[in-house]
């Protein structure tokens, strides 16, 4: 199951500010996020000004995709390439036993929160 939360609030002239974020779980409501991602961005005249891509549920404590956030900072919407911001995501991480499909699944959420913020 993947629950989804978007919230744009426009700011003044032409820029924006905008969230999402992602849940993947096991059970439809009131389950553990087996991975999540959050992304805020602000898009001033079609160009991201700032981003910032959390992941949840991989580790004790959130963990910040740098390297996404570096990939989308000061780029025009449509130069960004969400399966590449997605393929960023933990390009270090080395996985426990039997949880692998974590860094999968948190690579997926952030293709599809980046896509969804830019209207794909």
């Amino acid at each position: 199951w993947l629950a989804t939360c978007i919230v744009t609030m426009p700011t003044t002239g032409s820029s924006s500010r905008c969230s999402t974020y992602l849940k993947a779980r096991e059970r439809e409501s009131g389950d553990f996020a087996l991975a999540s991602a959050s992304c805020p961005l602000e898009i001033i005249e079609s160009t991201i000004a700032q981003a910032s891509v959390v992941l949840g549920g991989l580790a004790p404590v959130p963990h910040r995709a740098r390297e996404v956030e570096e990939y989308l900072r000061g780029k025009w919407s449509s130069e960004i390439n969400p399966a590449h911001a997605g393929s960023l995501a933990l390009p270090n991480a080395t996985p426990m036993t039997d949880n692998g499909y974590k860094l999968v699944l948190a690579r997926n959420l952030v293709k599809r929160a980046v896509g969804r913020m830019l209207g794909g």
